[in-house]
């Protein structure tokens, strides 16, 4: 069977935000780590209202669930539409974010319509489109095969649907480093291991993290961070962790592997997984 590689689906936000004028066309941002989606939000924010003082009439949000002055329930797709229509009053270009768009939800009618509208997009280079959706929201699936009905429709009207999955370890290590470094502190890597494994995985949580560590060694007069330091600051995240499910059956550790069975169950791994994963360490201790 061939593999089917993903496209970059980063790059042409990235190229979008280092490109002059208004980026134009609709972006999504997805995807369980939050704190990359809301980072590039960030960003288009500036870049299509740079003065948000400027951008009373140029800043239009709208909500999925939004009713009309009369209580009924308006279309999204008419809404949008509506917004489209006019020039920029203060800015180049005009950014328009919806919250809560539902696509889930949405009927199949519903869907068609706001796709409709997405299609039009070429004929107002100034306007920009922006949603950002939680997991929960719009589930991120990386099987291109098995996608959901809303994430290829909306692909083929012309959305960039960029997911942001959790970051290893590999790839936080360094971006931890920065932000130490930009307070001032150094911290060797085996210190930010430590983090890493007591903290866990989300950027979000990682950064609270680090900026409370960092007061704590300012407040101290001190400029490098210490594995005691780890323990004492930050807090533990509860996470499984990698070959948790593992090490809990070879250790038989039955408290261990129930607790480790709840995140997981927590975190919506399908319980057939976890059922294989048990039943393999079992296998292997038998063997």
């Amino acid at each position: 069977m061939a593999y089917n590689k993903e496209p970059d689906r980063l790059g042409p936000l990235k190229d979008a935000l280092k490109a002059s004028g208004t980026p134009g066309g609709a972006w999504l941002l997805c995807g369980p780590e939050s704190y990359l989606s809301e980072y590039y939000r960030s960003l288009m924010r500036k870049k299509v209202i740079p003065d948000p003082d400027m951008g009373f009439f140029d800043h239009i949000r709208l909500n999925g669930s939004e009713k009309s002055t009369d209580g009924e329930e308006s279309s999204l797709a008419l809404r949008l539409s509506t917004a489209m229509e006019g020039l920029p009053v203060m800015n180049e270009g005009k950014l328009i974010e919806i919250d809560e768009p539902a696509f889930p939800d949405m009927k199949a009618a519903e869907l068609k319509d706001f796709c409709a509208v997405l299609e039009t997009l070429p004929d107002y280079p100034y306007v920009t489109v922006l949603i950002l959706c939680a997991e929960e929201e719009f589930p991120t699936d990386y099987n291109a095969q098995t996608r959901g009905t809303a994430w290829k429709a909306l692909e083929k009207a012309g959305m960039h649907i960029i997911p942001f999955p959790m970051q290893t370890k590999a790839k936080l290590a360094p971006w931890c480093a920065k932000h130490f470094a930009s307070e001032g502190i150094r911290a060797a890597q085996d210190v930010i291991d430590a983090m890493i494994d007591r903290v866990g995985f989300s950027m979000t949580a990682l950064s609270g993290e680090m900026q409370k560590l960092c007061a704590y060694l300012h407040a101290n007069d001190r400029n490098t961070a210490s594995r005691d330091d780890i323990a004492l600051v930050c807090c533990a995240t509860d996470t499984a962790g990698d070959f948790a499910i593992s090490n809990a059956v070879r250790e038989r550790d039955i408290g261990a592997l129930t607790r480790v069975y709840t995140i997981l169950k927590n975190e919506k791994t399908e319980a057939m997984s976890l059922f294989f994963q048990i039943s393999a360490a079992i296998t292997e201790l038998w063997r």
